[in-house]
Order: structure tokens, then C-alpha cells, then sequence
């Protein structure tokens, strides 16, 4: 119990100062779904002081019901890392998610039409954060390489190549997911605030 008390403290205040992360925003919401089943409880017990209690508490179901509303049950830990808004919370960040995905799927597509356009099986499509999305093909398969792939960089066993329309989409997919973290930041400060401003009642509820 002592421990618990003092994580349940650390967390208020970590809600007041309004540092909060996106899994101790699920961990508020755990605690605050509690409370209508012990005002229910309650409802039962006739004692002046208990019944003054439970008038108390405030089950925060606004609080909750948001909470519930826009934060996965999974969260990462940072709010810089994105992809902790639940789907249908916010417009712009479903459009941006679903731009990325799209763009996913489209490399997925590519990777397979251009194994069968060059023969080459093992053709790769992959990504790093210094070259981007690239063309990975064998050594042994360069004979094969099309005309209008573009040298990026040459490995021992392997050569890289880029294309206009990979280079295209690589911005799109890149773009979308800077952004939709940025928005997905912004909605989360907004959503901190919101909670932040309950912190009186919350508190009273907490004691």
C-alpha cells in the first residue's frame, strides 16, 4: 500500500505539474474507472460520515471518458515518439496515419512489380535515416538493374538505387509522419491542459 500511495501521489502531481506522459495518462484513467463502482458501494452504507464521502467524490467520468477516447491502451512513453492517439480522435492525425499507410502499401507494391519487371527475387526496398527509402539488389543481380534506376550508394555485396517516383513517395510517407507527430504532440499538451484544469476536484476526490 505504501508504495502504491506514493506512485498514486507522484502521479497527481506529475498531472498537476502538467508533465504527465501518455502512460501515465492510462494509469489516471485505471484509477479514475474505480470510481463509479465505489460510489455505488457506498450508496448502500447509511453512516452520516460515509454518506458525507461519498458526496465527495466526484467520479470524473468527463476526465475519463476523454482520456479513454484518445489514448491507446499501449502508449509509448515519450510524447515526441507519436502514435498514442487513438483512431477517430482528431481528423488530421487519421488523414496523416492514413497517408503513411498508404504509402507503405504502395512500397510494398512496388518492391513486388519491380521483382517481376527485373527478375531479380531478392530485390529489397528499405529504409534508414541516412539514405531514406532505397533499392537494394545483389551484386550478382546488377546485369539486371533497369535503366532507370538511380546509383545511391555501393556496398561489398550489394548496390543501392533510387528512383524519381521512390524519392517521390519517400517525401510523402516522411512528411506525413513528421507531421502527424507533431499534431499528435499538440493534441496531447491540449488534452494535459484539459485535465490539468480539473486538478482541484481531482485532488478532493483523492483524499
Amino acid at each position: 500500500r505504501g508504495l502504491g500511495d506514493v506512485y498514486k501521489r507522484q502521479l497527481l502531481g506529475r498531472i498537476s505539474c502538467k508533465t504527465a506522459n501518455p502512460r501515465d495518462m492510462i494509469a489516471f484513467r485505471n484509477s479514475l474507472q474505480m470510481l463509479p463502482p465505489i460510489k455505488t458501494v457506498m450508496a448502500s452504507f447509511e453512516k452520516a460520515e460515509l454518506s458525507f464521502i461519498r458526496d465527495e467524490i466526484d467520479p470524473l467520468t468527463d476526465i475519463c471518458s476523454l482520456i479513454e477516447n484518445a489514448i491507446c491502451e499501449d502508449p509509448p512513453f515519450s510524447i515526441r515518439e507519436g502514435g498514442f492517439i487513438k483512431e477517430g480522435f482528431d481528423e488530421d492525425i487519421d488523414r496523416l496515419m492514413h497517408a503513411k499507410q498508404d504509402g507503405k502499401t504502395w512500397l510494398a507494391n512496388l518492391e513486388e512489380e519491380d521483382r517481376e519487371r527485373t527478375g531479380i527475387k531478392n530485390l529489397k526496398i528499405k529504409y534508414n535515416k541516412v539514405f531514406g527509402y532505397y533499392i537494394e539488389v545483389t551484386k550478382s543481380h546488377y546485369d539486371k538493374v533497369p535503366p532507370d534506376y538511380q546509383r545511391k550508394q555501393t556496398l561489398v555485396n550489394a548496390e543501392r538505387f533510387v528512383t524519381p517516383e521512390l524519392k517521390q513517395m519517400e517525401n510523402t510517407i516522411l512528411g506525413a509522419d513528421e507531421r502527424s507527430r507533431q499534431v499528435e504532440y499538440e493534441q496531447f499538451l491540449l488534452l494535459r491542459e484539459e485535465v490539468g484544469h480539473h486538478i482541484d476536484g481531482i485532488q478532493i476526490t483523492a483524499d
